[in-house]
């Protein structure tokens, strides 16, 4: 990876977006660093900058020591982004349901009958898809 990626990588580590898990500013918004315009198109995630797109819409990653590959679609290639080299979920479920395991098991035994009581999940995603599947298999 270049000297210019490797000072974006660090200096998104700082930003109020990421500390906060916000989602991240797209490339030529004013949250966006300036130096991701020489990297990326304008109106993607700013992620993009660490992929490198070779012939055919397949994309690389840039980091080093990684051989990730994307031939489906630029998302899932974001989504290893934010995940593997970011720990970034931005992503948030949020959501109360109902479930048993919400409750201790001594109370589930002493009971000899399963309880449903609600439970918040907190759990946060890379990417939009898998809060979807995540809501859609919780809940």
């Amino acid at each position: 990876m270049n000297k210019d990626l490797q000072e974006l990588e660090e200096l998104i580590r700082t930003l109020n977006w990421f500390i906060n898990s916000a989602h991240e500013p797209t490339i030529g918004a004013p949250e966006s660093p300036r130096l991701a315009d020489n990297y990326g198109t304008r109106g993607q995630s700013l992620f993009v900058v660490f992929l490198e797109k070779k012939d055919g819409g397949v994309h690389e990653c840039a980091f080093e020591r990684c051989s990730a590959t994307f031939t489906r679609n630029l998302e899932g290639a974001i989504r290893h982004i934010r995940d593997h080299h970011f720990r970034y979920y931005p992503f948030a479920c949020g959501q109360w349901y109902v479930s048993h395991y919400s409750l201790p098991y001594s109370f589930l035994c002493a009971r000899r009958k399963i309880d449903l009581a609600p439970t918040h999940s907190n759990r946060r995603f890379p990417a939009e898809l898998d809060l979807t599947n995540h809501q859609s298999s919780s809940h």
